[in-house]
């Protein structure tokens, strides 16, 4: 029953902050850093696992109980460059995964991606672990986009990756 009613706080505490961040005009799958949400007294602390569980779906870095606190929610906004740098990479991650999905590959199909893009070479180069590991992915590879087939072009932040793979 307790964690029922925890859960209800915690439902009811995630559309808030999704709802700060929409305002915002931030998607989701851009980290942040802090979110600090307002507590009653010492007394009503929220169980760890549920704080992870909040961290999760609004994609935040730290979540804060703070008793004196004015507001319910503050969200911290400011989108540092190394978290600017994370976003970019789970949008890439997005575009190959619903690529991967087009081609009707499965989660047992390792791929190799091979990429140009002169705006974010350094954001993907410093992400190329995460990427792999997120898109079941052997390997990422900057090439030049005369040598790609089934290229694809996607748009983020307004800066154009081409990407393909093949299994």
């Amino acid at each position: 029953k307790q964690l029922q009613c925890d859960m209800i706080e915690v439902r009811e505490l995630i559309s808030m902050v999704l709802k700060k961040r929409a305002e915002a005009g931030i998607k989701v799958r851009q980290p942040l850093a802090t979110l600090k949400f307002k507590v009653e007294s010492s007394k009503s602390k929220v169980r760890a696992e549920l704080l992870d569980l909040i961290k999760d779906e609004v994609n935040v870095k730290e979540v804060v109980e703070d008793k004196a606190l004015e507001e319910n929610v503050w969200l911290d906004t400011t989108i540092t460059a190394e978290l600017k740098n994370e976003g970019v990479a789970r949008e890439v991650v997005r575009h190959i995964q619903r690529a991967r999905k087009d081609e009707k590959l499965t989660a047992k199909d390792i791929i190799s991606i091979f990429y140009y893009s002169p705006d974010l070479f350094s954001v993907i180069e410093s992400s190329r672990e995460y990427i792999c590991l997120q898109v079941k992915a052997r390997g990422i590879s900057d090439v030049g986009i005369d040598k790609m087939k089934n290229t694809k072009e996607i748009l983020i932040d307004g800066q154009k990756i081409w990407f393909s793979f093949k299994k």
